[in-house]
């Protein structure tokens, strides 16, 4: 009921909205508008194919639904950090990565390169064009297009359990995984690499060896929660934290992870967990 009060000339706003955005108390000008959240869909071409994968053997080449949905890597009305209705505004918003620290680091210099001048901003053109071309890649993605398209998930909903594709040890599993992290990989090589970020993993269209090596590293730490033995003698205390951290070796400095003293659920508040280990 009190009067309101519209502040000017903001220099930066950071806000929490929760897992259902909401930004109504912002000027309508800086605003994610909602109908570009919860309304949009979009279609492929007639002609559209998908690459085949380890999956087409069994479910064949299936006609993608009439509307589809996006997958979590790109908000309606944002593009790269960038509104795309005011490119003044900008956006640090939360998409689906098997790298998140790393990803809102990108996004945090996409941005400020962006204010700075060190990137262009492209024209509305070029980043509708973008944007549908990221599109039609994670089409080809069956670890994405399975959340985007309902006639797909049905597909391999019907697969029934006990699939191959459940078990992270079988190698058509690994590949298809690995091509998913390495598509997140891309995307954030992409957004640093515009940045000028002093390190590069290469771009979208090509990891470097550096970012294979990310790749690899963010598989191991996948590995070791979908690789723990849910009926294995050691379930009733062992944790992803728990495992052998040999394979946790820094793609920059070549320093290894240490084991933890202890089990993760008999740690001390007073235990070291940061300890020692050789490179």
């Amino acid at each position: 009921e009190e009067e309101k009060i519209r502040l000017e000339n903001i220099d930066s706003i950071i806000f929490c909205t929760g897992f259902v955005p909401n930004t109504d108390f912002l000027a309508e000008e800086l605003r994610v508008q909602p109908e570009q959240l919860y309304k949009y869909s979009w279609s492929v071409p007639e002609d559209f194919k998908m690459k085949e994968n380890a999956f087409t053997p069994e479910i064949g080449d299936v006609e993608p639904s009439v509307e589809l949905s996006l997958s979590g890597n790109i908000i309606p009305g944002i593009y790269r950090t960038v509104l795309m209705s005011n490119t003044r505004m900008m956006y640090l918003m939360d998409v689906d990565s098997e790298l998140p620290v790393l990803q809102l680091e990108a996004l945090a210099w996409l941005a400020m390169a962006y204010i700075t001048n060190v990137a262009k901003i492209p024209s509305k053109e070029e980043m509708d064009a973008e944007i549908e071309s990221q599109m039609m890649d994670e089409m080809n993605i069956a670890f994405l297009r399975w959340s985007m398209d309902r006639k797909y998930f049905d597909a391999l909903d019907e697969l029934g359990e006990e699939h191959w594709s459940d078990d992270p040890r079988d190698p058509r599993t690994i590949e298809m995984n690995r091509e998913l992290t390495e598509y997140y990989a891309r995307i954030v090589a992409r957004e640093l690499r515009t940045a000028k970020y002093p390190v590069d993993y290469g771009t979208y269209d090509e990891l470097s060896e550096l970012g294979q090596r990310l790749v690899t590293l963010a598989e191991e730490n996948t590995n070791m929660r979908d690789l723990l033995d849910p009926k294995g003698a050691d379930a009733d205390w062992k944790t992803f934290r728990d495992v052998d951290p040999s394979p946790f070796v820094s793609i920059h400095t070549g320093q290894g992870s240490c084991s933890l003293p202890r089990r993760w659920l008999d740690l001390e508040p007073s235990d070291d967990v940061v300890g020692s280990s050789s490179k």
